[in-house]
């Protein structure tokens, strides 16, 4: 009888302990859109109707809204091109321990309604390619925002990121448009 007193006590402890500790181990994120060069693939075209031609430009002046409007994007129809794009990183994230997952938000549409066009994500930290994500397929014309692909149980050192990217790899053979792209930092506080 005494034992399972204790025994239900000390389970009782852990109740209340868990929980407080939890919070010390709260993850904070950063959220990312490209906004720089360099960029380590440039397989997809660009599309910028601001320019003339309407393929000039740099390809992550193409894919940086917040919003995904349709009025320019990158695009490909080959299978197994790849583009990326360098994204700004901010001096918070230096102050941060690890980073442990990474969400990537791809926004984009295809040509016909039919068309079921397949790529992938992945992300590029300090030259180094993370593997792919599951393949995403799009149909129709209109641009729409993708559910996050989640890259987990990760442990990288968020100080010792000195270039980030995110980037795209072509599936089969229909287009794909990329309106734009996030990708956030899921990181343990200091």
């Amino acid at each position: 009888m005494m034992k399972s007193f204790w025994m239900r006590f000390c389970a009782m402890c852990f109740v209340f302990i868990f929980p407080i500790n939890s919070v010390h181990a709260a993850l904070w994120y950063e959220k990312f859109y490209p906004g720089l060069a360099p960029y380590s693939y440039d397989g997809w075209t660009i599309y910028n109707p601001s320019y003339y031609p309407t393929n000039s430009g740099l390809p992550y002046e193409v894919v940086d809204e917040t919003t995904c409007n349709g009025s320019d994007f990158v695009y490909s129809s080959t299978p197994g091109s790849a583009s990326s794009f360098g994204v700004s990183t901010t001096t918070e994230l230096e102050a941060l321990r690890k980073v442990h997952m990474i969400d990537i938000t791809p926004c984009a549409a295809s040509k016909l309604a039919l068309s079921n066009a397949t790529f992938q994500v992945f992300y590029i930290i300090n030259g180094v390619n993370s593997g792919l994500s599951a393949m995403y397929t799009v149909s129709g014309s209109t641009f729409k925002v993708l559910p996050p692909y989640t890259f987990k149980n990760l442990s990288i050192p968020a100080g010792s990121i000195h270039s980030l990217e995110v980037g795209i790899l072509k599936g089969n053979s229909q287009l794909v448009k990329l309106g734009n792209i996030h990708i956030r930092l899921f990181t343990s506080a200091p």
